[in-house]
């Protein structure tokens, strides 16, 4: 079985591909917290998460007025979360290949895999 890796690739996606990525891991069906038999113990909880995505979205809101500090702001907020989505990307492979999950479980996160063909 080929190891499974977290597609993450945030360094250059765009405001929207992270909101898209938070919405996908805080699905309330679908994602990483929805599923605690495989995932029981993130490093990032739901509250803190949804809490730093909450400021995120604020900020990018907030850039309408432009200026400065808002750029400040939305970018603070952005690094923020992104470094929650680094932490869960880090846990959800480590699980997965720590408990010789396939790849549907993976999925179930809300994370992306890294494609194995070469």
């Amino acid at each position: 079985m080929a190891v499974l890796r977290v597609l993450l690739g945030l360094s250059s996606a765009t405001d929207q591909d992270i909101i898209d990525l938070c919405l996908a891991v805080l699905d309330g069906e679908k994602g990483l917290y929805a599923h605690p038999e495989i995932y029981a113990d993130p490093p990032v909880t739901a509250v803190i998460f949804q809490a730093d995505f909450d400021a995120f979205t604020k900020a990018i809101g907030a850039m309408a007025q432009g200026g400065e500090q808002a750029t400040a702001a939305r970018d603070a907020a952005r690094n923020k979360v992104v470094s929650d989505l680094r932490l869960l990307a880090y846990y959800v492979q480590s699980t997965v290949q720590s408990k010789n999950l396939g790849q549907a479980e993976l999925l179930l996160s809300g994370f992306e895999a890294v494609s194995t063909n070469r």
